[in-house]
This record gives structure tokens, sequence and C-alpha cells, in this order.
């Protein structure tokens, strides 16, 4: 007689799953995700919602090397679940505690052209190391290396844009609006 097969635990599938968040303005495709994420091992399943996708890697190691190593917009943290977030499921679009203190908000006026990535990281860089950004029309998220950091930017900072602590669970709309 054969066994019946057993499903992966949950914390099996955890450890193999990055979650990418990112603007809703960029519309980003399952096929740009797959394209980005593949460079860091093989992707077996991807789910997108609104502002975020769920990769489910080959290996843990893989998803590890995803978290570790991508540079880029969008912010990426390990994945606890293969459904994308849905819009009432707050807790599902949470990052860790660490992430939250760790992150700050970046407004301009409205008529006032968006910096580029590049420009933010730039100014931004001046108060610590930044890990990742993500920049929309009306305000950017800035998530430092650590939570000292966005202290201090929030402390010393004077120029033409407006820091807050940053509300990672907030997301861009198409149109620039936060949500």
């Amino acid at each position: 007689l054969e066994s019946p097969q057993v499903p992966p635990s949950v914390a099996a599938v955890a450890s193999r799953s990055v979650r990418c968040a990112f603007p809703e303005s960029y519309g980003t495709s399952e096929d740009e995700i797959r394209a980005v994420m593949s460079s860091f091992g093989t992707v077996v399943k991807i789910k997108r919602g609104d502002s975020s996708g769920v990769v489910l890697f080959a290996s843990a190691i893989e998803a590890d090397r995803a978290v570790r190593e991508y540079r880029g917009a969008w912010l990426v943290d390990h994945g606890t679940t293969l459904l994308p977030p849905s819009p009432n499921d707050v807790s599902s679009r949470q990052l860790d505690e660490a992430h939250q203190r760790a992150s700050i908000r970046v407004a301009w006026a409205a008529a006032a052209p968006p910096p580029s990535e590049l420009q933010l990281r730039q100014v931004m860089s001046r108060y610590g190391q930044v890990d990742r950004l993500a920049v929309g029309q009306r305000s950017a998220l800035v998530l430092f290396k650590e939570e000292k950091y966005a202290d201090i930017a929030i402390r010393d900072y004077s120029g033409p844009w407006r820091l807050r602590r940053g509300d990672i669970n907030t997301t861009f709309s198409p149109k620039g609006t936060q949500n």
C-alpha cells in the first residue's frame, strides 16, 4: 500500500515564499515579477495582488537569496502565504515591526515632479544606509537598514519634501494618491 503524500507544511511553504510589494502605479505584471525573481532561483508559482505579489521558489535557499540580494524599488521580504493580500486583510500586508520602525514616507507638493529613485537615494543616504525605496507620483517609501537612520532623517532633513514615519501598509494608487 502506498502511503498518502503529505502536503508540505505551512512553515516549509512560507520558507520558500517571498513577498514583493510595489507601488500600484508600476503596473507590475506576473511576467515582470517572474523575470526579476528568476535571477535568484527557480520560480514555481506567482500570485499577484494590487500592490504586491507572492513568489514561491523551489527552495528556501533561493527565497533567502532573493530577500538578501534583491536591490530595487520593490520591498521584498519573506511571505507567509501563497495568496495575494486582500484589501480587507490588513495583517497580510504588514511587514514586521522592525521594517515599520525603519521606514519613512517622503511626500512632495502635487505640482512638483517626483524625484528619481537615484536622487531620493542620494539625499536619504546622507542620514544612514538605505535598504530599499519605492517612488510613486506624490510620495515615496524609504526603508533604512536600521531604525536610527529613519529617526535621524526625520529629525535632520530640511528640504522641499515632507518626511514622516512610514506607514508601509499604505500603497500607491495608479494616479499617485495614497490609499
